[in-house]
């Protein structure tokens, strides 16, 4: 982003001028800032969306494990079925 430069018919500015270009400056740095919070914010709901995830997926192996064994077992021993 370039920097507002003052424009006039002489180097001289009047003071209502800078004032704006002041208050311009300001706003766009508090925008660029708010951008960041942002960006940071979405970040770390990113990560907690990916550590869920992982977490899911690893559980569900679990479950596919167990519910294999239980499988296995019934075979071996079919009156300890539940069934």
């Amino acid at each position: 982003m370039g920097e507002l430069m003052p424009y006039g018919s002489n180097t001289l500015v009047t003071r209502e001028a800078r004032q704006a270009i002041r208050a311009i400056s300001r706003a766009k740095t508090h925008a660029e800032v708010r951008i960041a919070e942002v960006d940071a914010s979405t970040d770390v709901t990113l990560a907690k969306v990916d550590n869920l995830t992982m977490a899911t997926g690893t559980a569900m192996q679990q479950v596919v494990r167990v519910a294999r064994v239980q499988r296995e077992l019934e075979q071996l021993a079919p009156e300890a079925s539940g069934d």
